[in-house]
């Protein structure tokens, strides 16, 4: 079959168009059509296929296969009849902002630092941009200054298929080798790059580049990023969840680091506060124990700190010939356990104990430490009939 006219090349902007139907079929359960041409753009490059109707019918997916691309529709379409197909353009024109913010963010890392983009992924939930260096906290900041200083002086972005001879004299960033041939989109004074997908006409139409987030990720930078509406959608809610938070803590919006700060430094003193009273607690506790031939179980609040928990059990091991057994928790949420004994050899009682309290857990021949989800009744009536 001939290859399918992509009209995206020839114009981003296409919302509607006419096209043949050139084959209409089943693939895996779903229904298939083939145009003469088509401005849905297929899945590739990192981006995801466009979406929208053909006659009305919905688009599900589209995807290229040998120069073919084939529209996943929701119902099938008639061969040989004229559909008119339309462009949910709304979200087509979100993906072009940014991904051409992506190539202003990769041909300005590349200049500054010679890093390449080794991996992008364009969804409806982000935009992750991978280089292969590392980029430092000050290098982001940088990078994105200089990002939305290109945008703003609104270079032209030209996307064209150059002949042989004059492609051989580009220099262009490509994350592959390409056979035949090669599409590049030109950022004027500031990227050229190998790409098959739709951009915007000028860099001023992005509006705003903002890195949301980045790390270090497989010897190289993992950055986020959000462009265009996308980046002012980020903003209204971080504002709206800022105001928020300014409003439970009654401060200013700028004044709130400084208010979570002082929260902060209150709540590690409460927490310390509270460790010296649960450790007085649990000592005094462990004095009164009398000695059992039994074993023994106590529960705590789910907040009771592991190590003084791990005190008490060591020293309530002492305090019977059996099992001395600590839970903190509750019924709704499950319990945290340490359970210790000088004659019972806990590692191999594990298996038992962890499938009569619902739980997971091991460790040594004197203590085990897991989980449990069984309810604290059950879990007091297995000990003391173990």
């Amino acid at each position: 079959m001939e290859k399918t006219y992509r009209l995206f090349d020839d114009d981003s902007y296409i919302k509607e168009f006419d096209a043949a139907v050139l084959d209409s079929f089943e693939e895996d359960g779903k229904y298939c059509a083939v145009l003469d041409r088509t401005a849905f753009f297929p899945e590739g490059g990192g981006q995801d296929a466009d979406l929208g109707t053909l006659d009305g019918i919905e688009v599900l997916d589209v995807q290229e296969k040998d120069g073919v691309i084939i529209h996943y529709t929701a119902t099938p379409l008639e061969k040989g009849k004229t559909v008119c197909g339309r462009i949910d353009f709304d979200e087509r024109f979100r993906r072009m902002q940014n991904h051409t913010g992506e190539h202003i963010l990769s041909g300005i890392v590349h200049t500054l630092y010679g890093f390449e983009n080794v991996g992008f992924h364009l969804s409806k939930e982000y935009v992750r941009v991978d280089f292969d260096g590392v980029l430092s906290a000050e290098d982001v900041r940088k990078v994105e200054y200089l990002c939305n200083k290109a945008i703003v002086e609104n270079h032209p972005v030209k996307a064209y298929y150059p002949d042989p001879e004059t492609l051989d004299t580009i220099e262009y960033r490509s994350k592959k080798d390409i056979c035949g041939k090669v599409r590049l989109a030109v950022i004027e004074g500031v990227d050229v790059c190998a790409c098959c997908a739709p951009h915007v006409a000028s860099t001023g139409e992005i509006g705003l580049l903002k890195v949301t987030d980045f790390i270090k990720y497989k010897g190289g930078t993992r950055l986020e990023i959000v462009c265009g509406i996308d980046a002012l959608e980020t903003f209204f809610a971080e504002h709206d969840m800022l105001s928020k938070i300014a409003v439970s803590a009654s401060a200013k919006r700028e004044e709130v680091p400084s208010v979570f700060e002082r929260l902060n430094g209150e709540i590690r003193a409460l927490k310390g506060e509270l460790s010296s009273v649960n450790r007085a607690y649990s000592e005094k506790l462990l004095s009164e124990i009398k000695y059992t031939s039994g074993n023994l179980c106590y529960f705590f609040g789910a907040g009771f700190d592991v190590n003084i928990m791990r005190d008490f059990v060591n020293g309530g091991k002492e305090k019977c010939k059996g099992v001395f057994a600590a839970f903190a928790g509750d019924d709704k949420k499950g319990y945290r356990y340490i359970a210790a004994s000088n004659n019972v050899n806990m590692r191999e009682n594990a298996p038992r104990i962890n499938f009569a309290i619902d739980g997971k857990g091991g460790g040594s021949p004197q203590m085990i430490q897991g989980t449990a989800n069984a309810e604290k009744e059950a879990i007091i009536d297995f000990f003391e009939k173990m």
